[in-house]
């Protein structure tokens, strides 16, 4: 990819572009993946979770080991952090009005380069057109001289 770079600007805006077109589709597809999983699990999904094991001696009301050690008791416990899609989804259009933002902002770039690069042309191709004519103008009057 950085080989096919090139080194003008235009070039360099399409590239951006492109990258932005990109990131506006995943972050797209993302959204619409939370929609569907907000429908699916009533606006809840999975943050984290999170499972701690204990395993203890088993004892007696007076503290004290029961079975020397042979008997273990084991608890688990397991805890789920959910958060709201909705809190998500939000982050993901924020995220995305960046990316638009920044897509038209390098759409303007891209067309005012094009417009300068159209007038330089325009002026270029008048500028021939007025060489022409002074050369013919010259040729004549060269001619005229010679004569």
């Amino acid at each position: 990819m950085i080989e096919s770079m090139g080194d003008s600007e235009e070039e360099h805006l399409i590239m951006q572009l492109q990258m932005f077109s990109i990131r506006e589709r995943r972050l797209m597809q993302r959204i619409k993946h939370y929609r569907e999983l907000e429908a699916e699990n009533h606006g809840l999904s999975v943050k984290a979770a999170s499972k701690t094991k204990k395993v203890e001696d088993v004892t007696d009301f007076d503290g004290e080991n029961v079975g020397t050690g042979k008997y273990k008791k084991v608890t688990e416990t397991s805890v789920t952090h959910t958060e709201a899609v909705m809190s998500s989804i939000m982050v993901l259009e924020a995220e995305l009005t960046k990316v638009q933002r920044a897509k038209t902002k390098a759409i303007e770039a891209l067309a005012k380069i094009r417009i300068e690069n159209e007038k330089l042309e325009q002026e270029t191709a008048g500028s021939d057109a007025v060489d022409d004519w002074i050369s013919a103008v010259i040729g004549e009057d060269g001619a005229d001289e010679q004569e």
